[in-house]
């Protein structure tokens, strides 16, 4: 009885040092596929800071393309406005001249 005690207690010890082994295998393969997954979050988070970095480069020319243009703009009213006394008074003269010649 004694020995049988002793046979089933080494195959018990057996199948759980197999159990263990097998444990440890898991474990490995899951820490390797975290590695894994960790190396592919850390490039996907640079890559999308990169593409952030881009469109705020982007969008800032953007906005100062735009400031430029509206500065344009505002120059070319200025100058339009600087210019319409002129403009009018020699318009006045051409309507003057064409009532004139009729």
């Amino acid at each position: 009885a004694s020995l049988g005690r002793l046979a089933a207690g080494e195959q018990a010890t057996a199948a759980l040092e197999a159990g263990n082994a097998a444990l440890e295998d898991v474990i490995r393969r899951l820490c390797a596929e975290g590695a894994e997954l960790r190396r592919e979050a850390s490039a996907e988070r640079s890559a999308i800071a990169r593409h952030a970095e881009e469109m705020k480069v982007n969008a800032g020319l953007e906005i100062e393309t735009v400031y430029a243009r509206s500065h344009g703009l505002q120059e070319a009213a200025e100058e339009c406005g600087r210019k319409r006394p002129q403009l009018q008074s020699a318009l006045t003269r051409e309507e003057g001249d064409l009532l004139a010649e009729l």
